[in-house]
């Protein structure tokens, strides 16, 4: 066994006890040892995640890009990365190349689609305000924002079970997401869709 995998192994099992200082310690000297093998930047990115450094994994993991493109798994732990700092367009992005390069991943699927349900959820809080200011043409163009995120979500959430298996949590979600939609559909009040949105963002963070 080499010394870079030696190390490896340690940091693998450091990080298995939650000793994640200690295992991000061993990740960049292998990254000094070994600085074009993505892998290592990946590794490195789960330590910074799991210490809450987003900066420096969002560093990491644009390296590992850099170096491997065409490894889907690199963009999309970069995702999860832009996820964690709260850019969802960014996030997109990075799921969507992702999933161009391995279109049949489930989870990759599902993020991209938590995703997606985030924004739609943002952008409904800016609808029930148009709503409530009686702007209807600004609603109007918020509320067709609104679908066209959750209809992609139930669209990804939809795949992932496919590939994935049925999930009680994915189905009740998707369910809600398209009782949402119909609400919005039927001209639901204001306070309804306030409602809702707090209980759906619920349902997509239990995803």
């Amino acid at each position: 066994m080499t010394a870079p995998e030696v190390i490896k192994k340690k940091a693998r099992k450091l990080f298995e006890n939650g000793s994640h200082s200690e295992s991000l310690d061993l990740c960049l000297r292998l990254i000094e040892m070994e600085p074009e093998d993505p892998g290592h930047y990946l590794k490195a990115v789960t330590n910074y995640r799991a210490l809450s450094r987003p900066q420096e994994a969002l560093v990491a993991s644009l390296k590992a890009v850099s170096l491997d493109p065409g490894n889907p798994m690199a963009h999309c732990v970069c995702g999860m990365v832009y996820s964690d700092m709260g850019d969802i367009d960014e996030a997109i992005a990075s799921f969507d190349n992702s999933i161009g390069l391995n279109p049949s991943n489930p989870t990759t699927r599902i993020l991209r689609g938590s995703e997606h349900a985030k924004r739609g959820l943002d952008e409904a809080s800016v609808y029930i305000a148009h709503l409530e200011r009686g702007d209807s043409h600004a609603a109007a163009r918020s509320r067709r924002r609104v679908v066209a995120d959750l209809k992609r979500c139930i669209s990804d959430y939809s795949s992932g079970r496919e590939f994935e298996g049925e999930s009680d949590n994915l189905g009740d979600t998707i369910r809600s997401m398209a009782a949402f939609i119909a609400d919005l559909d039927d001209g639901a009040s204001a306070s309804r869709l306030s409602e809702q949105t707090v209980i759906l963002g619920q349902a997509i963070q239990d995803v």
